[in-house]
């Protein structure tokens, strides 16, 4: 078995200590690739939780805009129901003035006018010989003669003329209210509508937010993961080095000991020589020296 002080011990740390650096750089390149994916994740997460917080607050307005035009609506309902009322109180003035004021006989003025216009149609879209002809021309002059009649009746009657003509303006601006309810209720479900589509559109967009922030949530977490193995292999790295060099320096320190007793043999050697009588080299007095014999 191999000592610590032995050569290959070391080599086997270098080829280990190389090993391991070729790991430590493939943590860091995926490392900063996790990292990367990761800042991507975070982007588009905030990306579109900022589009949730602009959609909630055009939701918010779209809201605010149909509860305002729902309160008008309520109000020109309002306004539509008096005039209807005041509509029909006035029909009903008119009727009772035309039944005290109108002869008995014959059809009402409105029935006679809705028969001109059958017959007028009938005369126009069906084939007619020429008797039916005759029968339905002199039927429709029958039927103008009346109206005129009753007209006539009505324009010689000032109190008839006038609650009928209020009669008539007050059902055009029953429809006229009408009309304007229906057009703010319209506005009103236009911006309902689109509140009900953003938001919507809101719910898919969060969802996709939150499937980003799982996505980021996870790549951190292998980036941070891939990170403390980087750091550890690193550690390993260093513990080795520091093997090594304490392996080196032991290397060292027996080197100079073992220099230093082959000296000392020597120079002992050279010693009993001198002792002896025998005649030294320059060489063998540099030896004493260096041993410290001289």
């Amino acid at each position: 078995m191999a000592s610590d002080s032995d050569p290959a011990s070391i080599k086997s740390l270098g080829h280990e200590t190389e090993d391991l650096s070729q790991r430590i750089e493939g943590l860091r390149v995926r490392r900063d690739k996790l990292n990367a994916e990761t800042k991507r994740w975070m982007l588009q997460r905030d990306e579109l939780n900022a589009r949730v917080r602009q959609s909630m607050a055009t939701i918010e307005d779209h809201k605010h805009r149909r509860d305002e035009l729902n309160r008008k609506v309520a109000e020109a309902k309002r306004v539509r129901d008096e005039c209807n009322r005041r509509a029909s109180e006035l029909g009903d003035k008119v009727s009772a003035l035309k039944r005290e004021r109108l002869p008995k006989e014959g059809s009402p003025l409105g029935v006679l006018k809705r028969d001109i216009k059958r017959m007028e149609f009938e005369q126009m879209t069906k084939v007619l010989t020429p008797q039916q002809e005759r029968e339905v021309v002199e039927g429709i002059s029958a039927i103008r003669a009346q109206i005129k009649e009753k007209e006539g009746l009505i324009e010689q009657d000032q109190e008839l003329k006038e609650a009928i003509e209020q009669h008539k303006k007050a059902w055009e601006e029953a429809e006229k209210q009408h009309h304007h309810v229906m057009e703010i209720a319209d506005e009103a479900q236009a911006e309902h509508d689109d509140m009900v589509r953003l938001f919507e559109e809101v719910i898919q967009i969060k969802e996709e937010a939150d499937k980003a922030h799982e996505r980021f949530i996870k790549t951190r977490r292998k980036a941070d993961e891939c990170h403390a193995d980087y750091i550890e292999m690193i550690k390993r790295v260093r513990a080795i080095e520091r093997q090594i060099a304490d392996i080196q320096q032991k290397e060292k320190k027996e080197a100079r000991a073992a220099m230093k007793s082959e000296v000392e043999q020597q120079a002992a050697e050279i010693f009993e020589r001198l002792k002896a009588g025998k005649k030294l080299s320059t060489e063998d007095i540099l030896m004493l020296q260096k041993a410290g014999l001289l």
